[in-house]
Order: structure tokens, then C-alpha cells, then sequence
């Protein structure tokens, strides 16, 4: 008995298993830094960086019900990877980046667009506070949050910076505790925030994890990471109050607890591990959590490989 592929998408057999699903076009470029998000039963999957010189600015939609893959409208800002990404109504939301590509990517961006899915079209809105690479973003459905980053002078931000989509603007709501962070990851669930790891001003890799209450303002220091890690990607499943971490780097490029992954379970308030990802040892597989499973593929390997494959993981 294995996991199969029917007509309809993709059927789990097993929990915490992972399956290889078809390949992506061979007109998509392999990559790292890329991002994705789920929307209405659809995935998003984009920009990024292949190799040391190319800077990517292609948006594509992939439909698991059908397996199939759609380019769409390029994304018209500056390319290249570490954006952030966050949905509010039936809209994608996009902003920062500009690293990757050995520095041609460009320096950190300021820039904020919106994407329309069912026309196709991104538009221009109002411009982060200050640019930055390696920012993570989220929603709670009303209001987006942003958290970190690094800026045009190389320090790292401590800011939560929520953006509101009725009046077009951006706040700063709150300041991380543990100082300022690029490419940690951040994450919402029931009216708080999640959030930590990444770099922080000194270079350093952390493991620091915590709760931020929207209703409160407060701060609540939870039980780290199980290791130092940076280029994380955050993915809650709502239906069992978890949040998936994978894709990330360990504190050495092939060490540490980067080939397994991790969900945190908020009721339990603990690190859990999940099955090893049988495409090997990789940064960059940005999970996104959709229907019971979380999709991803592409990234770069120890050797300096990049990949262009798809995998889904089964929650339930």
C-alpha cells in the first residue's frame, strides 16, 4: 500500500509522510530564496534566485486538484529572493526583498505590491518603512504583519510592522524582544503572533521563539527552536493549532538538524519533529499548509545543486 494520485489531486494514505508529485515545468528555473502562499485552493510559487547571477521575477499558480501549473503575470518589482508574502481576502500581498545572486539582485527593497488572482495584475501600494531583505510576513485575515528583516545600511530590524489594507498604511506595533532579526519566521493563530530564530546584529544564529498577543500587547517567551537556524518558513495548520517550520539553514551549511523538520504544537507548547524529507539535506523548501497537507519543493542542496521538484507532506 503507498500514497496515490487520483483524479480529483492528491489522496493521503499516511500521516507524516512525504510523496514526490510530478515534476514542474521545465520552463520554470530552479531556485532558492523563492516564496508561496496558498489562495482559495491554489498555490502561488515565485522569484527568487538561481544560481549566482540570476535574479527571478516569474509568478506561477499551481492547482493540486488538477497537477497543473500556470505562469502568470511577472511580478513587476524588483526580483530577485527573500520577499515576504501574505494573503488578506481573495489578495496576495508582496514586498522587501532584492537579495540573492552573489549581490545583482539588487540591495533591500522598500517596495509593497498587491496581486490580483483573478485578474492577473499587481498593483503598487504604500512603501515599507524602510527596505529590507529577509523580512516574514503573515495575516490574520484583517491586518498584515511583518517581522524583521535587514536594510540598505546592513542592520537587522527588531520591528512587527502591521499593514491595513482599508487605509493603505503601515504601523509599527511592536518591537521583538530578543533585538533584531533577518530571516526568522513568523506566523499566526488565534489572535497571536509567532515568531523568532534568524540572524541576529551580531551575525549570530538563534533559537529563540515567542508569542505576541494583539489584544494585550504582550510578550511571552516560549520554549526555543530544537537548534540555531535562519531561512525558515512558517505554515500553520488551523485545524490541529500547529505551526510547520521547514526549509531552514542549521549553523552549518550541512549540519545540525537541517535535514528534519519541525511543527510546534501551541496547546502543547512543544517542539515536535516530522518525517525527514527524502529529497535530501536542502534550504528553501517553502512549505504551504493547504487542505490537511503542506506543499514545497525547489532549494539548494550542500553541493550547490538547485532543484525544480514538488513534494507534498500529509498532515492528516
Amino acid at each position: 500500500v503507498q500514497d496515490v494520485t487520483t483524479t480529483g489531486g492528491f489522496r493521503c494514505e499516511f500521516v507524516d509522510s512525504w510523496t514526490q508529485l510530478p515534476t514542474p515545468p521545465a520552463s520554470m528555473a530552479t531556485r532558492e530564496n523563492q516564496i508561496a502562499v496558498a489562495l482559495n485552493g491554489k498555490i502561488y510559487v515565485g522569484l527568487g534566485n538561481e544560481g549566482s547571477s540570476i535574479c527571478l521575477n516569474d509568478w506561477w499558480e499551481y492547482d493540486p486538484c488538477t497537477g497543473q501549473w500556470t505562469r502568470l503575470a511577472d511580478f513587476p518589482g524588483v526580483g530577485g529572493g527573500l520577499h515576504f508574502v501574505f494573503t488578506i481576502g481573495d489578495t496576495i500581498y508582496v514586498g522587501g526583498g532584492g537579495a540573492g545572486g552573489g549581490g545583482v539582485c539588487g540591495v533591500p527593497s522598500s517596495q509593497f505590491y498587491k496581486y490580483d488572482p483573478v485578474t492577473d495584475t499587481w498593483t503598487p501600494l504604500a512603501s515599507l518603512p524602510a527596505p529590507v531583505h529577509g523580512a516574514e510576513g503573515t495575516s490574520d485575515g484583517q491586518f498584515g504583519y511583518v517581522f524583521g528583516g535587514r536594510d540598505n545600511t546592513n542592520a537587522v530590524r527588531d520591528w512587527v510592522l502591521r499593514y491595513d489594507p482599508a487605509t493603505n498604511t503601515w504601523t509599527q506595533i511592536a518591537t521583538y524582544p530578543a533585538g533584531g532579526r533577518w530571516s526568522g519566521f513568523i506566523a499566526y493563530y488565534n489572535g497571536k503572533l509567532y515568531m523568532g530564530t534568524g540572524v541576529d546584529a551580531g551575525g549570530n544564529l538563534t533559537a529563540d521563539f515567542y508569542e505576541y498577543d494583539l489584544a494585550t500587547s504582550t510578550w511571552t517567551a516560549l520554549s526555543n527552536f530544537p537548534c540555531p537556524i535562519y531561512n525558515s518558513y512558517a505554515s500553520v495548520d488551523p485545524v490541529k493549532g500547529r505551526i510547520y517550520v521547514t526549509g531552514f539553514h542549521g549553523s552549518g551549511s550541512c549540519t545540525n538538524c537541517e535535514d528534519v523538520w519541525y511543527y510546534y504544537d501551541i496547546g502543547a507548547g512543544t517542539w515536535n519533529s516530522i518525517a525527514v524529507f527524502p529529497g535530501g539535506v536542502r534550504n528553501d523548501i517553502y512549505g504551504v499548509y493547504l487542505d490537511g497537507k503542506i506543499y514545497g519543493g525547489f532549494g539548494k542542496d550542500c553541493a550547490n545543486n538547485y532543484y525544480r521538484d514538488w513534494w507534498v507532506y500529509c498532515v492528516d
